[in-house]
């Protein structure tokens, strides 16, 4: 089944074609026109897989205008005798090609973060309702307890409390020195694991909003790093029916801060081993996302001037990633 894509490039394809069959029959050889379609069916294919056009969407309107302007540009070819006008159609019609692609491009870019500022402002608003809900209940506790230690003796209370405090603890543990985005992903990504029976724990000597990165950076490390803890997490609990362990810590010592992310994880294949962390698009997932995440993090460690390692380890997978103090001046 064609798609918008296949399309896409099949017009291209044809436009192109005509445009240079135009042009080389007015030169001292001859091709046939099937051979320049074929040719030119090569290129597109290449050029869909390298360039993503799926990717550079616009409006249906500009969509529509560009292919008129095409058209006429491809008319006024036909029509003209051969001469230097030809090629400039020609080149026109690249041109056209290239700005649509930028527009594109551009457009596709706001378009993530729209989404991406539209998902942590839901992040924010989540957590915020958690924070709110737990300060209006605060002072009914605290009476709870006086009450107790009124009448029920301390044991009582002690027990309430503990509970009570058990209860904080998830989001203490994400909105602790947080920034906001930084704390809502902490905050869902803990809230997850509680939901799924996996024992995940931040052991935080600074908190990470303190990396000399920009926060959305940090969003994209800690975040993936989680993701794919989580993802191991879940395999392994399928597999032995056991609560997994999910360890993720931040310390600064000699110049360097230290980031480990430590969870359970299933045997992982030696040939994806090898190349995990190295060669886009080598991951235990399958599906479109696989690697995507692993990508991601070794992007922002490099852009960082920062160095990852990783081991596994009887049944065990560590991330260990070091990031210089000094910030990126590109992060100025």
């Amino acid at each position: 089944m064609i798609n918008n894509n296949h399309f896409y490039w099949l017009l291209i394809a044809v436009y192109s074609t005509i445009h240079s069959k135009r042009v080389i029959d007015h030169v001292s050889f001859s091709v046939q026109a099937y051979w320049i379609f074929a040719f030119f069916v090569g290129i597109c294919f290449v050029l869909s897989k390298y360039l993503h056009a799926d990717k550079a969407v616009i409006n249906s309107r500009i969509e529509v205008l560009f292919w008129l302007v095409q058209s006429l540009v491809l008319l006024l070819h036909i029509q003209v005798a051969f001469t230097y006008w030809n090629i400039l159609f020609l080149l026109l019609f690249v041109l056209i090609e290239i700005v649509r692609f930028m527009i594109g491009a551009k457009i596709f870019s706001l378009q993530q973060a729209k989404e991406s500022y539209e998902k942590e402002i839901s992040q924010y608003n989540e957590l915020f309702q958690v924070v709110r809900s737990e300060r209006h209940d605060f002072l009914k506790h605290i009476s709870a307890v006086h009450f107790m230690l009124e009448k029920e003796g301390s044991s009582h209370a002690k027990s309430y409390l503990d509970e009570l405090v058990e209860g904080y603890e998830e989001t203490n543990l994400s909105i602790k020195g947080e920034s906001g985005s930084v704390a809502s992903v902490l905050h869902r990504v803990y809230k997850q694991a509680v939901q799924e029976n996996i024992t995940l724990k931040y052991d935080f000597d600074i908190p990470l909003s303190t990396l000399p990165m920009k926060e959305k950076d940090i969003v994209g490390l800690v975040g993936n790093l989680l993701s794919n803890s989580l993802e191991a997490s879940r395999e392994w609990q399928q597999k032995y029916r056991r609560e997994p362990h999910i360890i993720i810590r931040l310390s600064k010592r000699s110049g360097l801060y230290l980031l480990t992310c430590k969870n359970d994880c299933l045997p992982i294949p030696v040939s994806i081993l090898d190349s995990l962390y190295k060669k886009f698009g080598k991951s235990t997932k399958k599906g479109k996302e696989r690697g995507y995440g692993t990508r991601i993090i070794l992007d922002i460690v490099k852009k960082h001037h920062g160095y990852l390692d990783y081991t596994y380890k009887e049944e065990s997978f560590f991330v260990k990633i070091k990031i210089p103090v000094i910030k990126n001046s590109n992060d100025d």
